[in-house]
């Protein structure tokens, strides 16, 4: 649901949800973009506005820490939080326990970024040139992870575009979606496990666990894997399968 306002707290619950459903080491682009705004943000004096000259700001004042002072980064993060992040661990936590300031400037930042890209090297968070400059700016963006596209040839209009928060790209993130939702529940009903690792160059690539570890017919799950694919997704794709022992035993 789109946000009608940088302090509609309608959307607080699911913003949170998302922040909690991943860390920024393992989603680098999504996560990672989020911490590094959130940190210049924090930088440059923290509050309720944010915008993106405010982030840059920010940013230039922990570079230039590390530059002038000879300093390292989290400890030039540090000194401009007030201490608030001081190593990778304190950030993951914020995000672990969805901090309610860290879930304020998620909803402000989404707002913010409405017609535009969200970027901070632009002239605001709001300004689309980044996306093309045919693009008619008219709606806010809103916070997914599941990946859509939007209809028509390119594109013309920023009217339901989602901001694709966490995903990596498109095709991989329907891929991992699809072995998450529809593939694992099945193999679990048959005491097996399932995980993405990667989707490239129409290769899946997907670790079995339980007894999908031992099994000795794995090549026939394989070959009904890629069926399943082909049948609802209309790809062809390979999948190149990794046995690993039995759920979380793995050294």
């Amino acid at each position: 649901k789109s946000l009608t306002s940088a302090s509609d707290t309608s959307q607080d619950a699911a913003i949170a949800n998302y922040l909690r459903k991943y860390s920024v080491a393992g989603r680098p682009y999504g996560h990672g973009y989020l911490a590094s705004a959130y940190i210049g943000h924090l930088a440059n004096g923290g509050g309720s506005s944010v915008s993106g000259s405010g982030i840059a700001a920010g940013m230039n004042k922990i570079f230039d820490e590390i530059i002038n002072n000879n300093v390292g980064l989290y400890s030039a993060i540090s000194n401009h939080t007030g201490g608030k992040i001081h190593n990778s661990s304190s950030l993951e936590q914020l995000f672990r326990q969805a901090d309610a300031n860290l879930v304020d400037f998620v909803r402000r930042l989404i707002y913010e970024s409405k017609s535009g890209s969200g970027s901070v090297i632009t002239g605001s968070l709001g300004d689309a040139s980044m996306i093309g400059n045919g693009a008619a700016g008219n709606q806010p963006f809103y916070v997914t992870d599941v990946a859509t596209r939007p209809t028509g040839t390119g594109i013309a209009s920023t009217a339901g575009i989602e901001l694709m928060v966490g995903d990596r790209n498109k095709e991989e993130n329907i891929m991992e979606k699809y072995v998450s939702q529809v593939l694992q529940p099945k193999i679990q009903g048959d005491g097996g496990w399932i995980e993405f690792v990667s989707f490239e160059n129409g290769v899946l690539t997907v670790i079995f666990r339980g007894e999908c570890s031992k099994c000795l017919i794995l090549h026939r799950c394989v070959e009904w894997i890629e069926g399943e694919i082909k049948r609802d997704l209309k790809k062809n794709v390979k999948v190149n399968a990794i046995r690993k022992k039995p759920y979380f035993q793995d050294m």
